[in-house]
């Protein structure tokens, strides 16, 4: 066969030289790229953030001790109202044993580092829909618990307002139905007590460090 000019084919050998570089070259170019994929995927907080997220449906990890010990923690505040005259005295301690019983039952809370503030409002200045509770002859209520962000699931905020509502209405009398509780969840780093916020508290636990309290000035 004849060729114009000075062309001449490549050899079988020449070819499979040819064939072997390409192919180390597109090995290289798979590398690097994934290498940067990964880096980006990895350092980008973004991508951190959105994988870090829990998923629907996905089981929940097992609670430990010091998880445990975070939930423990809450401050309590109730106002309440009602046309009827507190004949006993005691019913700022039944609102304040019932409120704490319930954010033990439903949402862990231990009653030992548990706060409660209880106050009354007169039932003439205490207006629901336009009309003051002494006018309707009915009772209410604001109640707002706070506790440390995420350590309590949305059944267990549901339960411990259903059942707030509930106890209220057995201490109180007739309710009206503008009565309110509110699950107050807060940045564990701007939330605490004896001098040491939570999130502190669970850095601690998780180091094995002995609790030590803030010094003061």
């Amino acid at each position: 066969m004849l060729y114009a000019g000075s062309y001449r084919p490549p050899t079988r050998t020449e070819r499979r030289e040819r064939l072997t570089v390409a192919l180390v070259f597109a090995a290289i170019l798979i590398v690097l790229t994934a290498g940067a994929t990964l880096v980006h995927f990895v350092v980008n907080p973004a991508t951190i953030a959105w994988t870090s997220r829990p998923r629907i449906g996905a089981p929940r990890p097992p609670i430990g001790p010091t998880e445990l010990k975070e939930k423990c923690h809450a401050l309590i505040q109730v106002k309440y109202a009602s046309p009827q005259p507190d004949k006993s005295g005691d019913l700022a301690a039944a609102i304040a044993a019932k409120a704490s019983a319930l954010a033990a039952e439903h949402l862990g809370k231990d009653p030992k580092v548990t706060a409660v503030i209880v106050e009354h409002v007169p039932a003439e200045n205490w207006f629901a829909a336009g009309r003051s509770l002494a006018e309707q002859r009915l009772a209410s209520f604001w109640l707002d618990i706070k506790i440390t962000d995420s350590t309590n699931t949305k059944d267990e905020k549901a339960a411990f307002i259903a059942r707030t509502f509930d106890a209220m209405g057995t201490i109180l009398g007739r309710l009206h139905e503008e009565s309110y509780v509110l699950v107050h969840d807060v940045h564990g780093y701007a939330y605490g007590f004896g001098g040491l916020t939570q999130e502190q508290r669970y850095v601690e636990a998780k180091l094995g460090a002995p609790q030590k309290f803030a010094q003061r000035a």
